[in-house]
């Protein structure tokens, strides 16, 4: 991952401003999504290390397979509101896993 000078983040934020503001924001690409979905999961995962200690091997695995970010969104709320890693484990064996676009319990 490439991580931007200071001063070109602030430029390059600036352009982007502009151009949503102008109503041409380019479609989000697949590297994008792919990109942010990975993110998400990372996020998951490091939530329920820093509340329980440990991700278990699993839980980053079944997430691997899902895809829908907003499937994967909803499950980095439920694993900050969860009681346990092994009740979060439940939630993500509800998911089937051919149809990631269903969203998570609440």
């Amino acid at each position: 991952m490439m991580v931007l000078p200071k001063s070109l983040e602030i430029s390059f934020k600036q352009e982007f401003k502009r151009i949503q503001e102008e109503g041409r924001v380019p479609y989000i690409t697949y590297i994008e999504l792919d990109a942010m979905a990975k993110a998400t999961r990372e996020s998951v995962v490091t939530v329920l290390r820093t509340r329980f200690g440990a991700a278990p091997a699993e839980v980053s695995e079944r997430l691997e397979t899902i895809e829908d970010l907003d499937v994967l969104r909803k499950l980095l709320e439920v694993s900050i509101t969860i009681a346990s890693v092994e009740e979060f484990q439940l939630r993500l064996n509800e998911i089937p896993p051919s149809e990631d676009d269903e969203e998570a319990d609440e």
